[in-house]
């Protein structure tokens, strides 16, 4: 029993103290209070201003002197808040390069003439780009100008990412392309490829005139003379239909006549007069016919009377000869304010039209007389014949038998249950008499009225 108790007081003093543990394969144990599992912070705030912490094992006077070696590389207007720890609290003019520089973009305009042995007419092709180089990190990027019709998958060509120099193998720092190295007038040489920068930003320009390396004058980029053919050759082309359906559609596009019909069918039986809109695509000439429902017309909601095509000027052209066509279509000249047209044997009268119509015609044909005869095909409203009560029926109060004219199966009356709840059981009562009576009974007859004000009711 003693020996049992010796050995779980060793096994508790073993697991107490991890160094009596034997380093030997599943008895390695770590104690979790020697462990440190937070993050270090860079950055920390001291009284309202901002520090630049050291990370640990690090010296602050090597940090600080970092700092203001990569302050004076890049000499760019500095900002307050940010204090080095060691120095005076009241220098507080160094602001880091990641803080400083942070957005500031130079851009640079550059081609390169590719060769095309493919194509001996073509000979060689002009290709545009965008250098990008960001100052924060020394990264570029470079993004060819987008040309129409040039046959080249063009956007992104040269991701963001750091560019070692033409030549070089290891990888330090002075291996990489820096700001110094764009040059405009000069080539700049990205993974075997030679570009010819030609201009740049006013920042770009401003930037190298503060650190005394002012940029050269703007270049002119050589012309494609592939594209400069292309372009010449379309010029001398001329139309050989004066009347292009191409140059109309692209000229008149989603630009619409809208014009107010009617059309009057009382000769006929059951016949009567129905509005309608008519709408005229100038893009091809194409007529379409809106239905105009209104509220309780009795009729189905068909959206279109006629669906949008080309209005034949004669319908028995198309309807007779199958197969051809008709030799006439009404045009945007046809259609005026107080004009009749034939809609397959349908004859509308335009009466108003909207206003970008009334421009059109102004514009096109010099037209400015369009006169409103919206009133003079109004039907004249008819007053809805009055409602007469007849006398109550006997049966129920004078409300009950109201009911009966206002429903097909009468309700019962709703009652004012505000004044039925606030004015329940008071009543006025006067004191009354027959003005002339006529027989000598009736002289001295005297009768209580009582108007009960919870319902309106008279005894």
């Amino acid at each position: 029993k003693d020996k049992h108790w010796l050995y779980g007081f060793q096994v508790l003093h073993t697991m107490s103290d991890p160094s009596h543990v034997p380093k030997l394969p599943g008895y390695t144990t770590e104690d979790p209070t020697t462990r440190r599992t937070s993050h270090s912070k860079t950055l920390v705030y001291k009284s309202g201003f901002s520090y630049v912490h050291p990370l640990e094992g690090g010296s602050d006077s090597a940090r600080t002197a970092n700092a203001r070696a990569a302050m004076n590389s890049t000499n760019m207007p500095r900002a307050t808040g940010m204090i080095i720890p060691g120095e005076d609290a009241g220098d507080s003019t160094f602001t880091p390069s990641y803080v400083s520089l942070d957005g500031k973009v130079l851009q640079f305009d550059a081609f390169t003439k590719e060769d095309v042995p493919e194509i001996p007419a073509e000979g060689y092709r002009v290709r545009q780009f965008n250098i990008c180089y960001f100052l924060v990190d020394d990264s570029i990027r470079i993004g060819e100008v987008k040309q129409e019709n040039s046959g080249i998958a063009q956007g992104t060509f040269l991701k963001r990412h750091r560019v070692p120099k033409a030549g070089s193998s290891g990888p330090g720092a002075a291996d990489y392309v820096g700001w110094e190295d764009l040059q405009v007038g000069l080539k700049f040489n990205v993974y075997g490829r030679s570009m010819q920068i030609v201009n740049c930003d006013a920042f770009t320009r401003d930037f190298f005139a503060t650190k005394g390396m002012p940029q050269g004058a703007a270049q002119m980029i050589p012309k494609d003379p592939y594209f400069m053919r292309r372009k010449a050759a379309e010029d001398k082309v001329a139309l050989k239909v004066p009347n292009d359906q191409r140059q109309k559609f692209l000229s008149f596009n989603r630009k619409v006549l809208r014009f107010y019909c009617l059309w009057d069918d009382r000769n006929s039986i059951y016949g009567e007069r129905r509005p309608f809109i008519l709408h005229f695509y100038l893009e091809d000439d194409s007529v379409e016919v809106v239905e105009v429902h209104l509220p309780n017309d009795g009729r189905d909601s068909f959206p279109k009377m006629l669906r949008r095509q080309k209005l034949p000027f004669d319908e028995r052209e198309a309807l007779q000869d199958i197969g051809s066509a008709p030799s006439r279509f009404y045009t945007d000249r046809d259609f005026q304010v107080g004009a009749r047209i034939r809609v397959f044997g349908r004859d509308f009268l335009i009466y108003d039209c909207d206003d970008f119509t009334k421009e059109h015609y102004r514009k096109k044909y010099n037209i400015n007389n369009f006169p409103n005869l919206t009133d003079r095909i109004r039907t004249p409203a008819v007053e809805p014949p009055r409602r007469e009560v007849p006398p109550p029926t006997g049966y129920g109060s004078d409300a009950d038998s109201l009911q009966s004219i206002y429903n097909l199966i009468p309700k019962a009356p709703r009652r004012d249950e505000g004044k039925l709840m606030d004015l329940q059981g008071k009543a006025m009562r006067l004191l009354g008499k027959f003005e002339d009576p006529t027989v000598q009974e009736d002289m001295d007859r005297k009768f209580v009225i009582t108007f009960y004000l919870s319902d309106d009711t008279v005894a």
